[in-house]
């Protein structure tokens, strides 16, 4: 009997691990067949940051899913190596993959963990790591274990110890957006990996357990405390002596990030770059294949276009007046808006625009006191003058308290004066106005500074190159060079400026004025409507179409009219394209496409783009530099006067009906820019805001610091240029009792009415100095 009950336990017993075993076979094959292929891990290819790099290797932008730079192992220091391997996996050069004794202290902890808590501790390899990074998710569960026990023996199998080590350290997170050692390296330190020093090369080595939590920046004690352990355990298994990590131990534990003074700070250009990239190489190569995109910008000239046109579209914005606080409390939008004024922990520094909340305004003390959230500042009345009625459409009252703009409770835009020995404020707003600025090399045709608008994170769409609006007046120098390349008008040719009418259209000059006979340059400079259209009438509506077609303005996707209304600058223009086709005119009749990028390289150092500067010329180099001896006109007279700017530059100005949108398009020998104003409704920027007004300024305040990196030079004179001396008032010669005095002659050339000046200083009756003028050969008087 008992010999019975024996056997049927034996029997049972057998069969119960059978079952187990049978289970635990199917599970593992369950296992073994979801298990991820090596591939990933044997074709290594991380995710990569791409890099957007100035013409002088400065870094503007970057592109990735994932911010790394991969480093080769074997370029690494030992140290460096040392501290990774002191920190997760001393034996790991000894081991197959798993070290068992570290599994067993994990059990027996986990054990502990489960009855009694406390906290969990891994024993994993760095091999079983980089198969849990790289082909496994970071779900804690017993099944995730198992394969990763089984794929890290394959990932041996399969890898040499170097190779496993150099996928760990080049895959592997480090907070703050960093993966991988050189990326941490970069962040943290400033420096490249293999530059890292014991101390810095522990402290990275500490953050991969927890690199959210316990990192440089985050935690620099805790850090610490995990630095020293590294180092302790650096001395335990002989990897460095007492008195190295003794050494470690007393530096401090500092960040020093590499200063990228120019990263982000051309975002318009970094988008357009993109948006190129994308079509040309593909979403997935510029975002993850470590591209180097080397570009033409010129990050000096950029960060001037930055700052003129947003210091000049605020300039506008406050001429049309106050419209008032952000917010009023106690409405909600308020409090939840001083409350974040409140939590800002961020110093205040001079130049810096903040918003705050007025605190009490004084009409004695002619002063207001803003609270900033860490400090509270003055906002003297003078500093708030510009702050009339809202009124774009005529001027009101200069406000003569504060208390007429500000009330306790208003949330306010500010900027800050001065930080010494107090806080000084001045009221601003944010402008609604927008704007783009272009400027382009014109021999090359690179891009050397673009801004698309105010403020990119408040509105990515791209003025200068998505933007269609009228050009206006900055149209007609295409006009006016068709009449000169074709001979049939030269600068000192009299047009007749009287009134015309058309089949349902009169056109007019801006007063309303007209100046009977004058030179084609007077017509050009004082910008004549009348005269403008006889030109195309002359010329005739094709060839001017024609010409700014191979200059690159009109596209099968902008198409202009084909009527007079042409010659005004009716037809809608894309800023960079319109800003490009000027580049004819110093650059003697060339022009070539506008060039974002110079070229593209992977991470092996393959050419996967290069741009093509290709040019074909437009008009004769002659025409060209007649046009441009025009053209300086407007620079030697009123745009002096508006810009204080000297030398040999040249530009003309535009304004659409209404005052819808300003131009101006200005040049020196080696840098095209032009600017364009105007809402994105299109409505008006009010009263009298012309082309001199909104745009010259901000082009002046822009080639200020422009020709300190690209000094203006004399325009290069062609072959087939003759100059004359002539009456401006008749067009001819002038006789030999005049005298020539070439100051008098040049003041007399730039002699001009611009857009938002009267005519009386052209007029036909009023004597003017003879002045020496410039002729395509052939086409001078007496020829």
């Amino acid at each position: 009997m008992k010999s019975k009950k024996l056997n049927g336990l034996i029997l049972f017993l057998a069969m119960g691990v059978a079952f187990t075993v049978g289970i635990g076979f199917a599970i593992i094959q369950i296992i073994l067949h979801d298990l991820p292929k090596l591939d990933q891990v044997e074709a290594y290819k991380p995710y990569q940051v791409s890099r957007v790099l100035d013409a002088s290797n400065n870094l503007i932008a970057e592109f990735y899913i994932e911010k790394r730079i991969t480093v080769p192992v074997k370029s690494l220091p030992v140290l460096v190596k040392n501290a990774f391997l002191a920190a997760e996996d001393a034996d790991f050069y000894r081991h197959q993959g798993i070290d068992y004794f570290g599994i067993l202290r994990a059990v027996l902890n986990e054990i502990k963990y489960q009855l009694i808590g406390g906290q969990r501790l891994g024993g994993s390899t760095i091999t079983q790591q980089t198969a849990k990074t790289m082909l496994l998710t970071r779900q804690r569960t017993y099944t995730r274990k198992i394969k990763e026990f089984i794929l890290a023996k394959r990932i041996e199998d399969a890898l040499t110890k170097d190779e496993i080590l150099n996928l760990y350290l080049n895959q592997i997170y480090f907070g703050n957006g960093a993966y991988g050692l050189e990326e941490a390296a970069q962040t943290y330190y400033g420096v490249p990996a293999r530059e890292l020093s014991l101390s810095q090369a522990a402290s990275l080595a500490s953050v991969p357990k927890s690199p959210n939590k316990i990192n440089p920046i985050k935690d620099p004690e805790r850090v610490k405390q995990r630095r020293d352990y590294v180092l302790e355990q650096m001395v335990v298994h002989g990897f460095i002596t007492e008195a190295m990590a003794q050494r470690a131990r007393a530096e401090p534990i500092l960040v020093k990030p590499k200063l990228q003074p120019y990263l982000n700070k051309a975002p318009y250009f970094a988008d357009e770059v993109k948006r190129f990239l994308i079509d040309e190489l593909g979403e997935d190569a510029l975002y993850k294949d470590g591209l180097t995109i080397h570009t033409g910008l010129s990050m000096p000239i950029q960060v001037a276009a930055n700052e003129a046109l947003k210091w000049g579209l605020r300039v506008l914005d406050k001429r049309q007046g106050y419209r008032g606080p952000i917010a009023r409390l106690p409405s909600d939008e308020a409090v939840q808006t001083a409350e974040k004024i409140r939590e800002n922990k961020r110093k205040i520094e001079a130049a810096t625009l903040l918003m705050g909340v007025v605190k009490s305004v004084s009409n004695a003390k002619q002063q207001a006191v803003i609270d900033l959230g860490t400090s509270r500042g003055v906002l003297p009345l003078e500093k708030a003058l510009w702050a009339r009625p809202f009124n774009p459409e005529q001027y009101t009252p200069i406000p003569k308290s504060l208390s007429s703009i500000l009330k306790v409770g208003d949330i306010i835009w500010v900027r800050v004066d001065k930080t010494v020995p107090s806080i000084e404020l001045s009221l601003e707003q944010k402008p609604l106005v927008e704007g783009a600025l272009v400027a382009i090399h014109p021999e090359s045709h690179r891009v050397l500074a673009m801004v698309g608008g105010y403020d990119f994170a408040s509105s990515n769409f791209n003025r200068a190159t998505q933007a269609k609006r009228q050009p206006g007046s900055s149209f007609k120098p295409f006009v006016y060079t068709t009449a000169i390349d074709q001979g049939v008008m030269t600068p000192a040719t009299l047009i007749d400026d009287s009134p015309k009418e058309y089949d349902n259209w009169k056109p007019k000059n801006d007063k309303g004025e007209f100046l009977g006979e004058i030179t084609l340059r007077t017509c050009l400079i004082s910008s004549i409507n009348i005269c403008s259209i006889s030109i195309m009438e002359k010329v005739g509506i094709g060839s001017v179409l024609d010409l700014v077609e191979r200059a690159g303005e009109v596209t099968p996707e902008n198409p202009m009219p084909r009527d007079l209304t042409l010659a005004l600058g009716s037809g809608e223009v894309i800023p960079l394209l319109h800003v490009n086709a000027y580049s004819i005119f110093p650059n003697a009749g060339q022009v070539g496409k506008p060039i974002l990028i110079e070229k593209v390289v992977d991470r092996k150092g393959q050419v996967l783009y290069q741009s093509k500067s290709e040019t074909h010329p437009v008009i004769k180099a002659s025409s060209a530099y007649v046009m441009t001896n025009i053209m300086r006109g407007l620079m030697a007279s009123s745009g002096r006067r508006i810009t204080g700017l000297t030398g040999p530059l040249a530009g003309k100005t535009g304004t659409t009906n209404e005052f819808r949108s300003a131009w101006f398009v200005g040049f020196s020998q080696d840098i095209v820019a032009g600017v364009y104003v105007g809402f994105d409704d299109n409505r008006s920027l009010g009263i009298k805001e012309y082309g001199a007004r909104a745009a010259l300024p901000i082009w002046g305040q822009f080639m200020w610091q422009a020709l300190k990196v690209m000094p203006p030079r004399e325009f290069v004179q062609p072959e087939g240029v003759v100059w004359r001396l002539i009456d401006p008032k008749t067009g001819e010669l002038a006789s030999s009792s005049q005298m020539y005095d070439p100051d008098a002659a040049a003041a007399a050339a730039a002699q001009s009415v611009d857009e938002s000046e009267t005519a009386d200083s052209n007029a036909p009756d009023k004597p003017k100095p003879p002045i020496m003028e410039a002729f395509v050969e052939g086409t001078e008087p007496g020829a």
